[in-house]
């Protein structure tokens, strides 16, 4: 409210508190026709809770600490830590992939799929071609940026 209050003019500032009192009197006029005094909202009364149901909350509470208390077996000790995961070694690893490789080439082999087959590799005047062509569309790139700013 006060960030709107703050973006008007004082113009119409004025007129918005102008209008602010019209209404006031109007209010005050109704009440006066309708021989009620001034309208005044009442906070919705709060809901109390009698003294017996705080007791028995009182009490469902103590016994949920109780049972956790118990649990714990008199002892002011820190809760076991899990067991820590042991970890594989790499041979170990290495024998698991290779197995599974072996037990996917036997599935293969019943569906008649084909062996995958090895990957295929960039022979090194390939590579320099390639690394070529970058230099060259770099150099064009360069070559723009500079005739832009000239």
């Amino acid at each position: 409210m006060s960030n709107i209050l703050s973006n008007l003019s004082p113009k119409s500032l004025r007129r918005a508190a102008d209008i602010q009192e019209k209404i006031l009197d109007l209010k005050g006029e109704l009440s006066s026709i309708l021989g009620a005094t001034e309208a005044t909202e009442t906070p919705r009364p709060r809901r109390k809770m009698s003294a017996a149901g705080r007791r028995r909350i009182a009490a469902a509470q103590r016994a949920r600490w109780a049972r956790i208390k118990a649990g714990r077996s008199g002892s002011s000790e820190a809760p076991e830590a899990p067991a820590r995961r042991r970890k594989m070694s790499p041979s170990a690893r290495a024998r698991i992939a290779t197995a599974q490789r072996a037990r996917w080439a036997r599935v293969h082999a019943k569906a008649g799929k084909p062996e995958k087959a090895t990957k295929r590799r960039i022979s090194a005047a390939g590579r320099k071609r390639i690394a070529a062509g970058a230099r060259a569309r770099w150099a064009a790139v360069r070559a723009a940026k500079a005739a832009q700013k000239a």
